[in-house]
């Protein structure tokens, strides 16, 4: 999602939190497991 972070359940996208104005983020890594998800991102 451009405005937020959002989570995928298989049905649906629901937001985990919004960002409060147009953001640059820059994703540098990610770790996906069977019920985790670990994100390393940063907001400028």
């Amino acid at each position: 999602m451009t405005d937020g972070l959002a989570h995928y359940n298989g049905t649906n996208i629901e937001y985990l939190f919004y960002f409060n104005k147009t953001p640059r983020t820059q994703i540098y890594g990610a770790a996906l497991f069977e019920k985790e998800a670990f994100l390393l991102f940063m907001k400028i």
